[in-house]
C-alpha cells in the first residue's frame, strides 16, 4: 500500500508507514503475533510521532488495511487518536475469517462443498484446540482424516504435521488467530471512515460491514461513514 504515502504527503499530511514484525528490517514474525501484539507496535510509534514538532498531536489518526482493522479499534482505546481510516476491516473475530477466507478460497480453486466443508471443520478443530474450547485428541482425528488430502497445501498446511505441535508454536497461534474484535468494538466512538469492496475474498463484507456500523452505532459513535465500492476487492481495486 505505499503508493498511498504521496497522496497522503502531497495533501499535508504527515506519515509513518512502518514494516509489521518480521518484515523488512524489523524482528520477530507477524505470523506469530496478532491485534494486541500489532496495537502495542502503534501505539510506541504514536508515543513518538506526538512529540514531533512538526505533528499536531491533536490531529494524529489511523490508517488501516485488512487485519490492520482489528488492530486499529484496539489503538483507539489505548491512545486519544483523531480518526480512524478502515480499508477492508474484518469485525467477525479472527477464527470466523480464517472459515471466510478457507470457503472462499476452496470455491476458487473449485473445491466442491464437501471439501470445502472438511477443510473447514479441520482447521476449526485445530483452532478451537489452540484456545481450549476444543481437545487436541478430537483435532488429531480430524487431521489424521485428512492429511493425504491434496488441498493442505493450499491451506499451508503440512501432512506431516504434529498434533498437538510444540508449546511454543500453540502460543504463537493463540497470539495470532484467537482474538474476537466484539468487546473492543462495543466501546470505540472516534470518528471512522470504512472502506469495503464488495467482491472481497479476504472479508466478507455482505456480513462484517453492517456488523461494524452496528457496533460503532451501539458504542454512541457520532461520525462513523461506511462506503461499499460494488466492483472492487479487498484491496479496493477493481475485481
Amino acid at each position: 500500500m505505499g503508493y498511498l504515502i504521496p497522496m497522503f504527503a502531497l495533501s499535508g499530511v504527515n506519515v509513518v508507514s512502518y514494516d509489521q514484525r518480521g518484515t523488512g528490517e524489523s524482528t520477530g514474525s507477524w505470523r506469530e503475533n496478532g491485534p494486541e501484539q500489532r496495537a502495542s507496535d502503534v501505539s510506541a510509534i504514536y508515543d513518538l510521532l506526538q512529540r514531533e514538532q512538526l505533528v499536531d498531536a491533536r490531529r494524529i489518526g489511523v490508517w488501516a488495511f485488512s487485519n490492520g482493522g482489528w488492530t486499529a479499534p484496539i489503538v483507539s482505546l489505548q491512545r486519544p487518536i483523531a480518526f480512524m481510516i478502515l480499508v477492508g476491516a474484518p469485525a467477525s473475530s479472527v477464527a470466523e475469517n480464517i472459515y471466510y477466507e478457507i470457503r472462499q478460497e476452496g470455491l476458487h480453486r473449485g473445491f466442491d462443498s464437501a471439501t470445502i466443508d472438511q477443510a473447514v471443520a479441520t482447521v476449526s478443530a485445530l483452532l478451537d484446540a489452540v484456545a481450549g474450547a476444543g481437545s487436541w485428541e478430537n483435532a488429531s482425528r480430524q487431521y489424521d482424516l485428512v492429511r493425504n488430502q491434496p488441498w493442505l497445501a493450499a491451506l499451508n498446511l503440512s501432512p506431516a504435521m504434529k498434533i498437538p505441535p510444540p508449546q511454543e508454536r500453540i502460543d504463537a497461534l493463540r497470539r495470532a488467530d484467537i482474538y474476537d474484535p466484539a468487546q473492543t468494538l462495543a466501546r470505540v466512538t472516534v470518528p471512522t471512515l470504512a472502506l469495503y469492496g464488495a467482491l472481497d475474498r479476504a472479508v466478507d463484507t455482505a456480513h462484517d460491514a453492517p456488523m461494524l456500523q452496528s457496533a460503532f452505532k451501539n458504542a454512541g459513535m457520532r461520525d462513523f461513514t461506511l462506503h461499499i465500492y460494488t466492483e472492487a476487492g479487498h484491496s479496493l481495486f477493481v475485481s
